[in-house]
C-alpha cells in the first residue's frame, strides 16, 4: 500500500504568496458562481489574473486549468481540459471551463486501489445487495460505473485522514465477519476532508463506492476526519464541504444532499435499493447540528434532503 502524499506546508507567515492568490480568488468567487452571476464572476476573474504578480514564472494549477504567468501577460492553456459531463451533454463554451475552475476547490489525489479484484468484489456486492444479474462475462468496468444523484455526508470516526485512507485503500475487507463474497468488497467514499479542511479525492465520482447501504449506486459520500465527541467536526471541514458541494452540484444531476444518518429515512423513496431487508446499521454521522449548518451554506442550490424532513 503506497503511502499518501503529505500535506503541503502551510505559508507561516499569514500572506498568502504569488501561488496561492489565484487559486484562493478563484474559490471564493464559487459564490458568485452558484447565484448564477457568470458574466460578472468571469469579468472578475480576468482582472484578477492579470494582476498576477509579474515575476511568478510558473506555472499556477487552478481547477484543472493552467495559468501560465509570462511577464504581465497571463495565458490559459485550455489544451488538456477535459470539460465535465452533465445530464444534457459536456461543457463546451469558454464561460463553462471558466466556472469549473472558479467552482473545483483545491484538492489533492489521494488514489485508493481499483484492481481487478476490487471490480468484480464490488460487482459481486451490488449483484447480491441490488439484486443484479451481472451474468457469466460481466463488464465490470460498466457494472461500477454511475450518474450521481445524491451527496451523502459522513464522518469518519477516526483522528486523521490518513488512518482513514488506509481503511478505505485495500480491496478487501478483513474480519471473520467479511469473508463471505457478497460483503468482501472494502469501504470506499469519493472523499475525504481533512480537520484543516483539506479536501482529498480517493476516486472518480462515477464510480460507485461503499458508503452508504441502499444508496451506493447513485451516491458520491464525503468522509470527514473525526466523530462527534473526541473529534468534533471543524469550521473549516463545514467550509471545506460547502465549496465542494457546490462543485458537485454544478457537476452533475444531484438533487440531495444528505446525512449518513438519514439515509434510512429513503428505504420508500425510488432511490433506495437493497434486496437484503434485514442488512441496515443505525449510524448517527455527520450529527443534525453539521448537516443543518452545511445546507444554510448551499441553501442557493435547493437540494433535497430527508424526505421526513418536515414530519
Amino acid at each position: 500500500m503506497p503511502s499518501p502524499p503529505s500535506h503541503g506546508a502551510s505559508n507561516q507567515t499569514g500572506r498568502l504568496g504569488p501561488a496561492e492568490i489565484v487559486p484562493r480568488c478563484f474559490t471564493l468567487l464559487g459564490c458568485w458562481m452558484s447565484r448564477h452571476r457568470i458574466k460578472m464572476a468571469v469579468g472578475i476573474s480576468m482582472v484578477l489574473l492579470s494582476c498576477v504578480p509579474a515575476d511568478l514564472d510558473t506555472a499556477t494549477p487552478v481547477g484543472g486549468m493552467a495559468a501560465a504567468v509570462q511577464g504581465s501577460r497571463v495565458a490559459l492553456d485550455l489544451s488538456a481540459y477535459e470539460p465535465p459531463p452533465t445530464a444534457s451533454g459536456p461543457h463546451t463554451t469558454l464561460v463553462d471551463e471558466l466556472q469549473e475552475a472558479i467552482l473545483r476547490p483545491p484538492m489533492q489525489e489521494w488514489p485508493i486501489d481499483w484492481s481487478d479484484e476490487r471490480k468484480r468484489l464490488a460487482a459481486k456486492y451490488f449483484e447480491f445487495h441490488k439484486g443484479w444479474d451481472i451474468g457469466p462475462d460481466p463488464d465490470y468496468d460498466r457494472l461500477t460505473t454511475m450518474d450521481p444523484r445524491m451527496i451523502v455526508v459522513h464522518w469518519t470516526a477516526g483522528a486523521s485522514a490518513r488512518s482513514a485512507y488506509h481503511t478505505f485503500y485495500q480491496a478487501r475487507q478483513t474480519g471473520h465477519r467479511n469473508r463471505r463474497v457478497w460483503n468482501e468488497v472494502n469501504l470506499s467514499a469519493h472523499f475525504i476532508v481533512d480537520r484543516d479542511g483539506t479536501i482529498i479525492r480517493l476516486m472518480p465520482e462515477t464510480r460507485m463506492g461503499r458508503h452508504t447501504i441502499g444508496l451506493n449506486h447513485l451516491s458520491i459520500g464525503i468522509e470527514n476526519v473525526g466523530d462527534g465527541e473526541h473529534f468534533p467536526l471543524t469550521e473549516a471541514q463545514l467550509e471545506a464541504n460547502a465549496m465542494l458541494v457546490r462543485w458537485l452540484a454544478w457537476r452533475y444531476p444531484v438533487t440531495h444532499l444528505i446525512g449518513h444518518y438519514e439515509y434510512r429515512d429513503f428505504e420508500a423513496h425510488p432511490y433506495f435499493e437493497e434486496s437484503a431487508h434485514w442488512f441496515r446499521t443505525g449510524r448517527c454521522d455527520p450529527g443534525p447540528d453539521f448537516m443543518a449548518r452545511l445546507r444554510a451554506q448551499v441553501a442557493e442550490l435547493h437540494l433535497e434532503g430527508s424526505p421526513h424532513a418536515d414530519g
